[in-house]
């Protein structure tokens, strides 16, 4: 567990910029993991503990996929588990020691058996030509980051550096305050011009997926959750895009596709992942999603979803309307 750990906190910060990069296949295939370039995979499910422990083959696994490596009765370590030409979805759980090719498993369920279907992983040269776009753009946008920290660093080093006490204390603010906004309206502009390519697929395929790894590092590193339970969360997804028609009560878990969501007057969202897309194999969809009622502890609502205003729902359960 200690190089685990070690593992993930070294690799975040590069990983929030970059997470649906080709460089974190390369990274694993140098921890001893059977990985190939084709694949698309969530970094975090695949500690160094489990790397000699999975093999994936032309494949894509969506986020918090968790991979047992040890008999769930006996303990006992069990085969390497293949996964080939098939979509995992969201917070799926694989038994240790199973086959999975030709599949798509649909999000949050437990599977305890080896699966063998017939679907196939395609590619094709557009696909290619969309990945190497979105390695070119995670280039573009370290740079960006970069750049995006002068304005806080020059407020800091006129207010803070050589001033009084009570006036660095609110020099600091000042620097955070305008770090979080810079950051906010950055994502505001890539989302405007992730729009712009919607006719486009691969274009527009590579520039979304880019989308999502900023949008999940800059809404926790501009303290968006200090809004959480208040009106001003409501009042900063209008500015990201999205519809809110009332009252609503936000302490969710990850929140992406602004411009595609809607909120109903007197929706509770309590730690529910809340998003406006979905991605089986290689075919990423983006649908409008309208939120209401009360969403509890991991909820999932899949797009295009339209729930119903004052129902409850979960927990944990994929909602499909």
């Amino acid at each position: 567990w200690i190089c685990d750990y070690h593992f993930m906190v070294s690799t975040s910060l590069l990983n929030f910029l970059s997470s649906n990069s080709k460089l974190w296949n390369v990274v694993l295939m140098m921890h001893g993991m059977d990985i190939d370039l084709a694949s698309s995979i969530n970094l975090h499910s695949f500690p160094p503990s489990k790397t000699n422990h999975v093999r994936v083959e032309k494949s894509f696994l969506s986020a918090h996929v968790i991979i047992e490596k040890e008999d769930e009765k006996t303990g006992d370590m069990m085969p390497k588990t293949e996964i080939v030409n098939s979509s995992v979805g969201y917070f799926v759980a694989i038994a240790a020691g199973l086959r999975i090719a030709g599949s798509s498993l649909r999000p949050m369920v437990y599977v305890e058996e080896s699966r063998q279907e017939e679907e196939k992983f395609s590619s094709s040269i557009l696909g290619s030509v969309a990945i190497v776009l979105r390695e070119c753009l995670y280039l573009v946008g370290f740079g960006i980051f970069i750049c995006s920290l002068v304005p806080s660093f020059e407020i800091f080093n006129a207010c803070v550096m050589s001033a009084p006490l009570g006036v660095a204390v609110w020099g600091v603010l000042a620097s955070i305050v305008v770090q979080c906004g810079v950051w906010t309206l950055l994502l505001l502009g890539f989302q405007t011009m992730t729009s712009l390519f919607r006719c486009c697929t691969p274009i527009y395929q590579a520039f979304y997926h880019t989308l999502l790894t900023y949008t999940f590092a800059i809404r926790t590193w501009s303290f968006w959750y200090l809004l959480w339970g208040t009106p001003f969360f409501g009042w900063l997804l209008k500015l990201m895009g999205s519809k809110v028609e009332g009252r609503l009560l936000y302490y969710g878990d990850a929140l992406f596709d602004f411009n595609v969501l809607t909120f109903q007057d007197r929706t509770v969202v309590d730690e529910s992942y809340v998003t406006g897309h979905y991605q089986v194999y290689n075919n990423l969809t983006v649908a409008k999603s309208n939120v209401g009622g009360v969403l509890h502890q991991g909820c999932y609502p899949v797009p295009p979803t339209k729930l119903v205003e004052e129902m409850e729902y979960g927990p944990w359960r994929t909602i499909v309307k």
